[in-house]
């Protein structure tokens, strides 16, 4: 008999085309239960399974069992020659074909090409492991490669939008889609026509810049609790950063053979910018280096010879943090909303009212990019005020004000 489902009227509905091939089979068989459906049992009815199963499942005996795709040649993927850099030419520095992105995901991508350049090439590894795994994988990871659109990348930044998620997260987030995408065309990965999704998504504007400068009473007070710290090269590190506008991580790393005290010359090697910088040191900053050895030599064991400035007692390595002792001092001097970095700003602004230009600042604090330092040009008009003022001398004497209006006659 061919088995078929009553309908609740008692009538019979029309056989699909799943239903016509389970008439067919041998009714003298026994039955089974195959993804709820009662069918006849023949001798081809495992091959008739598969033929219903997706591509990676297969029958095993009674059970459907996920096979493991392997891949043929045209799809295997071939790993990334790390050597050069994305942006260093438009050659394609691998032998994948470019077909190859149809069946890569981007978390696929980002696993086997992006994380090993990023590892090699990239200081900042860690930051965009942690922007993938929080932000771009989650909404994009199983999207594919070549199908990944513009209205994904939208739908990611809106996503990171109803999270209350700042716009300079968002923007990370979007700039370094952008670059992946731009490395998997350089690379070979995608064809060299495809266009960017990122292309015509805009970065939002940022306006979560925190400005916080101290004035000199401020310092003063904070000054004299980071003496009372149990961390006693701390006020060293402060003191050091408040008279340079260094950067903590340039403190904290910076070495003895990295100062020239003939030239007042601080060498950082290997600062944000990627670029060796100069840091120009005034009196008090090559007065805070050279107290700063004297003390160390009150130290023990590897703290005392070792070639960092500012060693920690136990390791002679630089500190990993000093987070703790800082806010310590920090909120025994009312500061509790100054961060670190604010000694920077607080240098910058310093430099600012001393009347140097805008390019003087960007050139000490080791901008890369002239906008940064921008942010520092309302702290004083005293400069363009003196501008403004060569405007009367050009036109010498004149009668600004218009004529003398006659004084009032008494009744």
């Amino acid at each position: 008999m061919a088995l078929a489902r009553i309908q609740s009227d008692g009538t019979q509905p029309e056989a699909t085309g799943l239903q016509k091939q389970l008439n067919r089979l041998d009714e003298n068989k026994p039955l089974e239960r195959f993804r709820g459906q009662t069918v006849k049992v023949s001798e081809d009815f495992a091959s008739f399974k598969n033929k219903q199963l997706s591509k990676d499942e297969k029958v095993i005996g009674n059970d459907v069992t996920k096979v493991e795709p392997q891949a043929t040649e045209a799809h295997q993927v071939n790993p990334v020659n790390l050597s050069k850099e994305p942006n260093e030419s438009n050659e394609s520095i691998s032998n994948q074909p470019a077909d190859t992105a149809q069946i890569l995901s981007l978390r696929r991508f980002v696993d086997e090409h992006y994380l090993p350049f990023a590892k090699v090439h990239k200081r900042s590894v860690n930051t965009d492991i942690s922007i993938l795994n929080n932000h771009v994988l989650p909404a994009l990871g199983r999207c594919e490669l070549q199908q990944l659109s513009t209205s994904q990348i939208l739908i990611m930044i809106k996503g990171m939008k109803e999270k209350r998620l700042a716009n300079a997260t968002c923007n990370r987030a979007l700039i370094l889609t952008r670059f992946m995408f731009n490395c998997a065309i350089k690379w070979g990965v995608l064809p060299s026509a495809l266009e960017n999704p990122c292309r015509h998504v805009k970065e939002m504007v940022e306006n979560n810049k925190k400005e916080r400068f101290l004035n000199s009473a401020e310092v003063q007070a904070l000054k004299r609790e980071l003496a009372k710290s149990r961390n006693k090269l701390l006020p060293y590190i402060i003191q050091l950063m408040i008279l340079t506008g260094c950067r903590r991580g340039e403190a904290l790393n910076a070495k003895l053979v990295h100062f020239d005290f003939g030239r007042g010359d601080w060498v950082v090697p290997l600062p944000k910018g990627g670029k060796a910088r100069h840091i120009p040191l005034n009196d008090l900053a090559i007065q805070t280096v050279r107290a700063t050895v004297a003390f160390k030599q009150s130290l023990v064991g590897n703290a005392r010879n070792s070639e960092y400035l500012f060693p920690s007692p136990i390791t002679g390595e630089p500190f990993r943090q000093i987070h703790y002792s800082w806010d310590k001092a920090r909120r025994a001097a009312n500061l509790e909303e100054v961060r670190m970095h604010d000694l920077r700003h607080s240098f910058a602004s310093a430099l600012v009212n001393s009347g140097m230009t805008l390019y003087d600042v960007k050139q000490i604090l080791g901008h890369t990019n002239i906008k940064t330092t921008e942010r520092y040009a309302h702290l004083s008009n005293q400069r363009l005020k003196t501008a403004a003022a060569s405007v009367v001398s050009f036109y010498g004497e004149q009668n600004w004000i218009g004529p003398t209006v006659p004084a009032a006659s008494s009744g």
